[in-house]
């Protein structure tokens, strides 16, 4: 997978001038690891797309940086750049489409603009599809975390709340998925509410549409109606939750306890960022865990396998026509 990446010359000539820098025999040696990841990350795992006259000003100091060929030559096979003729224009959707849902449009969005300076048009992309923008030096900072798993423990009693872990999380997406069996199907008096408290981390974020997708199980398998038990479950989570927020699309999915596909590992999924608790989603009560539990968080960039694993298996429950 390559994820398409709006750049200019003067990212390009930042990276690749601090990474011939630091390979210098006085380097800084954690530098040098940093900025050869991010290398090739952009190479590798990158479409770069770079408007004709960006490109002709990185051809023009090919020779003070012998590295930056390795993005612009044809010849390279590792490298893989897009021209165009000027700034990517921003265009709405022709039709209103859900992200997860739809190959063609999720395989073909803009995932990064790693620009030093943006244009109107790159705000407005910005804006509407809620995309990571960011210049060389918030890159270098940020591609630690962006490359690799991290995870978090929490103990059991720990004061905590999922604002306080998943913000960070929210603000570049405008759609989201979550899949956990047992989230909803607890005797509390407010059943929906950690459900609620989720959803609220992304709508807290600005007042733009969110597309929210549910996908949980009914536990009662000895239930003598169970589809009728399920299509009102279904019903109950729906007109619960949206009367609670504004510009909220929610689609929700309940299965059967002993369903095929079975369901049973819990995800959220952001268009960025990939995360699981083996503990579920209903670990907090009270504003504290109800146990030991962790927190496995992964952005696309370091595993993109596991992120499309997740993503296609619910786009085949949730595009399952019962």
């Amino acid at each position: 997978m390559r994820f398409k990446t709006l750049v200019d010359s003067n990212f390009l000539k930042l990276a690749y001038d601090s990474y011939k820098k630091e390979t210098r025999p006085d380097g800084n040696i954690s530098e040098v690891r940093i900025l050869s990841s991010l290398i090739q990350f952009l190479q590798s795992s990158c479409i770069l797309v770079i408007n004709r006259g960006h490109l002709l000003q990185l051809r023009h100091i090919v020779k003070k940086n012998p590295y930056i060929r390795k993005i612009i030559d044809p010849n390279c096979l590792n490298a893989k750049l897009k021209v165009i003729e000027k700034d990517f224009q921003f265009t709405m959707p022709s039709k209103s489409s859900h992200l997860f849902l739809d190959d063609d449009i999720y395989m073909n969005q803009i995932f990064l603009i790693l620009k030093e300076k943006l244009s109107n048009e790159d705000k407005k992309i910005i804006e509407h599809f809620k995309i990571i923008a960011l210049n060389f030096d918030e890159f270098k900072k940020n591609w630690p975390f962006l490359e690799k798993s991290h995870n978090e423990k929490v103990k059991q009693n720990q004061n905590i709340s999922y604002r306080c872990f998943l913000n960070n999380f929210c603000t570049f997406s405008s759609e989201a998925l979550l899949l956990d069996p047992y989230l909803c199907s607890g005797k509390a008096s407010a059943p929906f509410k950690n459900l609620i408290d989720i959803i609220r981390c992304f709508t807290t974020q600005d007042s733009k549409p969110l597309i929210f997708h549910f996908i949980t199980a009914y536990q009662n398998a000895t239930e003598p109606n169970i589809d009728n038990a399920i299509k009102k479950f279904e019903k109950e989570i729906l007109s619960f939750v949206s009367k609670t927020f504004e510009n909220l699309f929610l689609n929700v999915k309940v299965l059967k306890k002993y369903s095929n596909p079975r369901l049973h590992d819990r995800h959220l999924l952001t268009k960025y960022f990939h995360i699981e608790i083996p503990a579920g989603f209903d670990f907090i009560y009270n504003g504290k865990s109800r146990h030991n539990t962790n927190i496995k968080i992964t952005s696309i960039f370091a595993d993109f396998e596991a992120h499309e694993n997740i993503r296609k298996f619910s786009k085949n429950i949730l595009n399952k026509i019962d």
